[in-house]
């Protein structure tokens, strides 16, 4: 922060409120929406679909073959700027696994919206993301609390 005052550069924060790590505010770990959306976060986990934060752990039964045969057939493939390990992860980890999940999560919504269970859910997650409710990350605020009070 000191050197965009230092510059005189403007700044802006473009993840405000969220539900993964990078919100100043988020939604509240026991809020509706939190506890109504949380297999589906607890399987992006599992999938490591999630490029910030997530792990591959839970696929590398899946990657390491794939990693094996590249070594194999292109060994000298080493994709910029990450190279060939993170590249093959983020397409199946991104691509493959987020895509069914996707597809997954839209059929169940659709199951839940003939069943007219969702009548009341916009005012729960709406609720989720007040500020009295939405507690800080306060290793994230603490900078931009002090370059704002500065």
């Amino acid at each position: 922060m000191e050197i965009y005052r230092e510059h005189g550069a403007g700044w802006s924060l473009w993840t405000y409120k969220d539900i993964g790590l990078q919100g100043i505010v988020h939604a509240a770990p026991d809020s509706p929406y939190l506890r109504r959306i949380r297999p589906a976060l607890e399987q992006k986990e599992r999938l490591g679909t999630d490029s910030w934060g997530g792990s591959d752990a839970g696929v590398r039964d899946i990657l390491d073959p794939i990693d094996a045969l590249f070594e194999r057939e292109f060994p000298g493939y080493e994709p910029y700027p990450w190279g060939r390990r993170q590249h093959i992860a983020g397409l199946v980890r991104h691509g493959g696994s987020a895509g069914v999940q996707v597809s997954g999560d839209r059929d169940r919504g659709h199951r839940v919206r003939r069943t007219g269970r969702l009548a009341h859910v916009p005012l729960r997650i709406r609720a989720a993301f007040e500020h009295s409710r939405a507690p800080p990350r306060t290793g994230g605020t603490a900078p931009c609390r002090a370059c704002h009070d500065a």
